[in-house]
């Protein structure tokens, strides 16, 4: 389970690292209110502890595997190819996932940058958040139960941890 507190976060308006302007650009004010930003030094920490299952999931962008080997800390994989050609079929496919809509997400670009938001707000806008050919995107619960990876290749791949 991911900890943080109010002092985890720096504000929206007035970020420490420029490149969180062009992620945000096109959001209305309204939903900038419900995003949060997390302080570099949290969003490094983020990274680090994520970033093992993250490599376990990298190998299934590009494989035709579906299944899992018993040793990994999954039990189920999904992949979507090409979500820049249906916007409404991604969106349709990231409800598949039934993820109830307020669920607190970490949405982490890198080791500067991440963002806390629920579920419902990344599920419709996602293409507000995942540009193709620009970033890999670590998508997670807070309660780390599950992992997405948007690649920028335009594949997203979505793994639960085995209970």
């Amino acid at each position: 389970m991911i900890q943080f507190s109010n002092d985890d976060f720096e504000s929206i308006y007035t970020p420490s690292e420029p490149r969180i302007r062009f992620i945000l650009s096109d959001w209305s004010k309204s939903d900038l209110s419900q995003i949060r930003l997390f302080r570099p030094e949290k969003s490094r920490d983020l990274e680090k502890s994520t970033l093992p299952f993250f490599r376990q999931l990298y190998p299934y962008l590009f494989s035709d595997v579906e299944t899992l080997p018993e040793s990994q800390d999954f039990d189920e994989l999904k992949r979507l190819k090409y979500t820049v050609e249906s916007i409404d079929g991604t969106k349709e496919w990231l409800a598949t996932l039934e993820i109830p809509a307020q669920t607190e997400t970490v949405v982490s670009y890198d080791f500067r940058i991440a963002l806390l938001v629920q579920w419902s707000l990344f599920a419709e806008s996602y293409e507000n958040f995942c540009y193709s050919s620009l970033d890999d995107i670590c998508i997670f619960s807070t309660s780390e139960r599950w992992y997405l990876l948007y690649f920028h290749e335009d594949i997203f791949l979505f793994a639960k941890r085995k209970e």
